[in-house]
């Protein structure tokens, strides 16, 4: 009697796309609000917990007037992203720290990646932000959209939560 192998199945897993699709887009320079596309009244905002060579845990509030809700958006050619630092705080930059984690945090100098960010068109005045570092994308913690929820990087799904909205308030 013969042993008779099942055959292997050698179809490679499916790749998931870490990063969002197309091609990046620059945004000009300026002091911008950021919205989530989940609802137009909910921003990305900074704890204002720690001093200023403390990572700031940066998380979704309602609209308002407060400079630390503030984000001023600055093209670096040399790298071809953007840095995005606090309007309170300005030395402090958005960077992904860890597997996931969204801070502004304290750098004297815009060179690392981890601090360097690609905007991409994700459909009709809303944008994905991916860390060029990491090629991970804001998303807001499970769609949640109450005071104080998380901002997070992960790899691109396409959803609500990894969508937002820039609007200049002012220039640099």
């Amino acid at each position: 009697m013969k042993n008779e192998a099942t055959p292997r199945d050698t179809t490679p897993p499916k790749k998931t796309p870490k990063d969002a699709p197309g091609a990046a887009i620059r945004i000009p320079d300026g002091v911008y609000k950021i919205y989530t596309s989940l609802t137009n009244a909910h921003i990305i905002d900074m704890s204002l917990s720690g001093g200023i060579i403390d990572d700031h845990n940066v998380k979704l509030f309602h609209d308002n007037n407060e400079p630390e809700s503030t984000w001023k958006i600055s093209y670096i050619s040399a790298h071809d992203a953007h840095i995005i630092n606090n309007g309170k705080l300005s030395q402090l930059m958005l960077k992904v720290i860890g597997d996931s984690g969204v801070y502004a945090s304290y750098d004297t100098s815009s060179q690392s990646r981890a601090y360097h960010w690609v905007f991409k068109s994700a459909g009709t005045n809303v944008v994905y932000i991916e860390s060029k570092a990491s090629g991970d994308v804001l998303d807001v913690e499970d769609s949640n959209t109450a005071d104080n929820t998380r901002i997070l990087a992960g790899p691109y799904k396409g959803s609500a939560n990894q969508k937002f909205k820039l609007v200049k308030i002012g220039n640099l």
